[in-house]
């Protein structure tokens, strides 16, 4: 998804949560905690720098085993 769209999505979620239905805001706090472990648990491994996008990492560690 496009930033814009996630936006949206971050919107919508919150706009949800105010009227009672935290569903949507919850699915979205649980997407990003588990990126940010997995990006943590990359970094201990030795991938990627503090400040480095997720996918930087991810192709950094393509670029090595190819």
């Amino acid at each position: 998804m496009k930033a814009s769209e996630w936006r949206e999505l971050i919107i919508s979620a919150v706009q949800q949560s105010v009227a009672g239905d935290d569903s949507t805001l919850q699915l979205l706090s649980e997407a990003l905690e588990e990126t940010d472990t997995a990006k943590q648990e990359l970094r201990s491994r030795g991938y990627g720098v503090t400040g480095q996008s997720l996918l930087a990492t991810v192709q950094m560690i393509e670029a090595r085993t190819a």
